[in-house]
């Protein structure tokens, strides 16, 4: 998977390098890259709220995999609030500011397929009630209780690299 992110310059000529007839991009659907302090602290809190919530449900409270889960979240949580400038690295955003960047780097958006639609509610079915998914565009939304967690969306090149 071919994964954008705010440190990659991505001018055309990068693109030579990379034959790209389609990529599919998932995001944390999150706006906790916000400039102010406390913004940026109620996103934080929003977000990882909803993903504690799920794993309540989910997974064990005894179990290896959850703690290392807790872990993981706990070091995102000090590195968005904690830090500044160079030395924050998570800085998740919605998928509404993704759509944005992919599209300044020279993609179009593909529509989404009904068939992986169908065969993802097809399994949400015997989920838990909490489970949703959703449509915006050609983005496809998951998420906990109304709150969307995950968007995923394919892309492809505006031009056509074999061209070049």
């Amino acid at each position: 998977m071919l994964q954008l992110h705010d440190d990659i310059h991505l001018d055309k000529s990068w693109w030579i390098f990379c034959v790209v007839k389609v990529f599919v991009t998932g995001v944390v659907n999150a706006n906790c890259n916000e400039p102010f302090f406390m913004s940026r602290v109620h996103e934080t809190i929003k977000h990882y709220s909803t993903k504690f919530d799920t794993m309540d449900v989910v997974i064990p409270s005894n179990m290896i995999k959850r703690r290392e889960l807790e872990e993981i979240y706990g070091r995102e949580i000090l590195n968005i609030i904690g830090c500044e400038g160079t030395e924050r690295i998570e800085r998740p955003e919605s998928y509404k500011q993704w759509h944005s960047r992919i599209q300044r780097a020279g993609f179009v958006q593909k529509p989404l397929c009904p068939f992986i639609d169908s065969t993802i509610k097809s399994i949400l079915g015997t989920c838990h009630k909490h489970f949703g998914i959703g449509q915006d565009g050609g983005w496809f939304l998951m998420g906990w209780k109304n709150e969307i967690v995950y968007a995923l969306s394919a892309w492809k090149p505006t031009i056509s690299l074999t061209k070049l």
